[in-house]
């Protein structure tokens, strides 16, 4: 099993897209971007994943590191030590957007674009209280971090709920 989502053929990735614009999904930037070939894209879910130095360094365009780390309640978000690829995604990337609010399409077209000004984007999708130790531990390159107007994300489950 692959520590990495990695879609390589266009045909995924228009199917992927397909989806995500089902479900109303803010990602799907990031996704149309990746199945148009403006940019690369590498979703890292897995806290004991190794760095994917090798699948990175065969990309020729810019590239987002998607860490995809706000699961709860499924498994808590963990801070960036518990993650095994945290100090190179750090070394590697140019900026790096912390996400730790609900999603907007337009948090999504800005990674996009900071991607193609600045070749290498990390973009860690937490929860609220993660935010400000990711934005921390990636300094001191430039971040943008996004928290909850109100309240925390992810919004707690609440008894017989279903996310």
């Amino acid at each position: 099993m692959s520590d990495h989502l990695n879609l390589q053929s266009r045909s995924d990735l228009e199917r992927a897209c397909e989806v995500l614009a089902s479900m109303g999904a803010p990602h799907l930037p990031l996704m149309r971007a990746a199945a148009s070939g403006q940019i690369a894209l590498v979703n890292i879910t897995d806290p004991a994943a190794q760095w994917p130095e090798q699948l990175l360094a065969g990309f020729n365009r810019p590239v987002v590191v998607l860490l995809g780390d706000d699961l709860e309640p499924s498994r808590p978000s963990t801070l960036p030590p518990g993650w095994a690829c945290a100090p190179m995604l750090r070394s590697w990337a140019v900026t790096a957007f912390v996400h730790g609010a609900a999603g907007e399409t337009m948090h999504y077209r800005g990674a996009v674009a900071a991607a193609l000004m600045c070749g290498r984007v990390a973009f860690v999708e937490t929860a609220s209280r993660c935010v400000r130790p990711w934005a921390n531990f990636l300094k001191p390159m430039p971040v943008m971090a996004f928290l909850p107007r109100d309240g925390v994300h992810p919004v707690p489950l609440r008894k017989g709920g279903v996310h």
